[in-house]
């Protein structure tokens, strides 16, 4: 028993270890603004739920600006910035290429940080002071 609570808490920290280099590598050097549609919504589902579901937004929630980054023309991911415009509900989300999310920033009097690691639900949340970890 002790070595599968040892195993898996190995594989959870090294695959937490990788997330600060997957969002180097999703945020590449190159970015563009994108149109925001219906298709975004869908696109983008997944950030919605977890917004919705960790933030329990009071007013409808809005996809604000979403900014495609790349390198060598091919895409890396996405910035993605929710709110439900209400004080301090401004969320931003950076995904890999393929729309999962790597971490999120919400910031707000007591600032959180999102670890996914490109997972569905976050590994990890952590209070921050500044979000430094997706600039």
């Amino acid at each position: 028993m002790k070595i599968v609570i040892l195993l898996s808490l190995l594989i959870s920290t090294s695959a937490f270890a990788s997330c600060p280099k997957n969002v180097r590598k999703a945020l590449g050097p190159g970015k563009k603004s994108l149109e925001i549609t219906s298709a975004t919504y869908r696109q983008f589902g997944l950030i919605l739920s977890h917004y919705r579901e960790s933030l329990m937004p009071s007013f409808p929630v809005e996809i604000e600006s979403v900014t495609a980054r790349y390198r060598n023309g091919a895409i890396t991911g996405y910035e993605v910035g929710i709110t439900d415009g209400g004080d301090e509900s401004f969320v931003r989300y950076v995904t890999n290429a393929r729309k999962f999310p790597e971490v999120a920033y919400w910031s707000n009097q007591s600032p959180m940080t999102f670890w996914f690691c490109g997972n569905r639900k976050p590994i990890s949340e952590d209070e921050t002071v500044d979000g430094s970890e997706i600039h």
